[in-house]
């Protein structure tokens, strides 16, 4: 039997999935939300608004990272034309566009809304988000015109179609909710500190979330997971047939 070898970057697409679940499997646990200050279970350090916003960083720059090295590398693979952004880049720096800049630049505003307490500070993370959308739609268009096989187009199609989901989710789902936040009743009263949240099970505020939850926890998790075992069976294949290609 041939036996593959993974590389780094092998590595790194299959790390950053099981980081990326384990963020969404933690908070899952611990429901929260940053933005109000405000936890469903009895205060502590796990649920506190520094910790959930420090595991989330964790999970998205995994996410972006692992969905760019995939885009990436199936781009050169199939020989497609990848960046949406590519020609301004190239006209006026020399640096290729990557979606590890917008994503830290998004974990920067919303550490900003953590710490100041400003919603609005969310709001410009999701108009970054809503950025990085528009990329993994782009570059999945071009790897779904250029797809081999059913199951690589089947991957490319849900990726164009999730891209596009999240564009729409934050522009009439998650900025609206943010842009119109303002802290009422007990948390207007008590504003915590980075390591406090303030418990209320029975707010609203969970029904209101829970469409972002759903979507997050569930469907963005087991995407990762989809996402990093096709990069490994296409690795695979690729290395069967160099394999065989050098044999013959």
């Amino acid at each position: 039997k041939n036996k593959i070898k993974f590389g780094r970057k092998g590595l790194i697409v299959c790390g950053s999935s099981v980081l990326f679940a384990f963020s969404c499997f933690y908070r899952a646990l611990n429901i929260a939300d940053e933005g109000a200050a405000m936890c469903r279970g009895s205060p502590t350090a796990f649920n506190a608004p520094v910790s959930g916003r420090f595991i989330a960083t964790l999970g998205e720059v995994a996410l972006v990272v692992q969905v760019s090295i995939y885009i990436q590398e199936t781009a050169l693979r199939l020989g497609a034309i990848q960046g949406l952004w590519r020609s301004i880049f190239e006209q006026y720096t020399s640096l290729p566009f990557s979606t590890i800049l917008p994503v830290i630049l998004a974990e920067t505003m919303s550490w900003s809304g953590v710490i100041s307490g400003n919603s609005k500070f969310y709001c410009a993370e999701y108009v970054l988000w809503m950025l990085i959308a528009l990329t993994w739609a782009w570059d999945s268009a071009e790897l779904l015109n250029k797809s081999e096989g059913y199951s690589e187009t089947v991957m490319h199609a849900a990726i164009l179609l999730g891209s596009i989901g999240l564009f729409f989710f934050n522009a009439f789902f998650e900025i609206p909710h943010f842009f119109k936040y303002q802290r009422g009743g007990t948390a207007a009263a008590h504003i915590p500190g980075l390591w406090e949240c303030i418990q209320d099970e029975s707010s609203p505020l969970w029904m209101k979330r829970l469409p972002f939850f759903f979507c997050y926890f569930i469907g963005c998790s087991w995407s990762s997971v989809a996402v990093a075992y096709r990069f490994m069976r296409a690795f695979r294949k690729a290395s069967l047939n160099s394999s065989d290609s050098k044999k013959a």
